[in-house]
């Protein structure tokens, strides 16, 4: 598929710029598969597309648009479309190391300095004053964690209607086994690898119901996340990639279909 490159970031496409933007979406992965249900679009920091999801996450994340360019460049942008009824985006994410199939293109966590754990949320909470960098490298250490092939979700919503479930998943669910797929495809090995992620009560109770094992980031529950200063209760969490985790996606076959743009 064709790759067009825009570096103008924008977070503020109206109504019918956005429309139009998902219309050629759609489109563009139509025309390179037939009989679609549900697919996956990978999206690079500058394509076209990605200031469509960097708007549609700024209706739910106001503070999205405040990152450096530094974390736009290693930000990768997810979308599930279903094209079950009417074709529509039915839910989004931004990830910070992700790798997108089929595509030398990583978008990894930068190197782990005095300045930064190479992880945009990670970041933002050691600003807050969490815990400090040498503390959380001290803590994936004792995991036995690389963080080169380990991701970090840094946002994931609901865009519309809930969907119905596609072969007993909810979409949510869907995304991270795509999530997990993308550790394993970036060279993630059982026991070295992991997801962070940022999650409220409602993906808590669905992920409890997949299956999927989460612990609280750093052993705490009582972390802040720039959240709360808008009245959302969110749990920074980690999911190890440990023998449970691969049994567990390894009993999944669905036929997703999987596209870089």
């Amino acid at each position: 598929m064709s790759y067009t490159e825009d570096r103008e970031v924008r977070y503020d496409l109206d109504q019918s710029e956005m429309e139009s933007f998902e219309t050629e979406l759609i489109t563009a992965i139509a025309d390179q598969a037939v009989s679609l249900e549900i697919a996956a679009a990978w999206i690079r920091p500058f394509s076209r597309y990605a200031n469509l999801m960097r708007s549609i996450e700024a209706t739910f994340f106001p503070e999205a648009q405040e990152v450096s360019m530094e974390d736009e460049e290693r930000s990768i942008f997810f979308a599930l479309i279903d094209f079950r009824l009417k074709p529509r985006i039915t839910f989004g994410s931004t990830i910070c190391g992700a790798r997108v199939p089929g595509d030398s293109l990583l978008a990894t966590p930068s190197e782990v300095n005095g300045d930064s754990s190479g992880f945009i949320f990670i970041d933002q909470l050691i600003r807050i004053g969490n815990f400090t960098l040498e503390e959380f490298d001290s803590y994936i250490s004792g995991l036995g964690l690389n963080p080169k092939h380990c991701l970090s979700v840094e946002s994931t919503y609901r865009i519309g209607e809930l969907a119905d479930k596609w072969h007993g998943l909810s979409l949510t669910e869907v995304a991270y086994w795509a999530f997990f797929r993308s550790v394993r495809r970036n060279g993630g090995a059982i026991g070295t690898a992991a997801i962070f992620a940022s999650i409220n009560e409602p993906a808590m109770d669905s992920f409890r119901r997949f299956g999927l094992h989460f612990e609280p980031l750093m052993g705490r529950t009582d972390l802040v996340t720039p959240e709360e200063e808008l009245g959302k209760t969110f749990i920074p969490i980690v999911m190890t990639y440990d023998q449970y985790a691969d049994d567990l996606f390894s009993t999944i076959s669905i036929p997703l279909a999987e596209f870089a743009l």
